[in-house]
């Protein structure tokens, strides 16, 4: 997937590390497939 983006960076605390890299995918369209180990397209709904 050749992908490219702006992604809006917060600080959190320490271990917040996982819900930064979930932003940053979900902002990009992609999610992660557990079962596979890779990432694939989701559905984008515009609200």
């Amino acid at each position: 997937m050749d992908r490219r983006g702006a992604v809006t960076m917060i600080f959190g605390e320490e271990g917040d590390i996982n819900v930064l890299g979930v932003t940053a995918l979900e902002s990009l369209g992609l999610e992660v497939d557990v079962v596979r180990g890779t990432l694939k397209e989701t559905e984008q709904l515009l609200l």
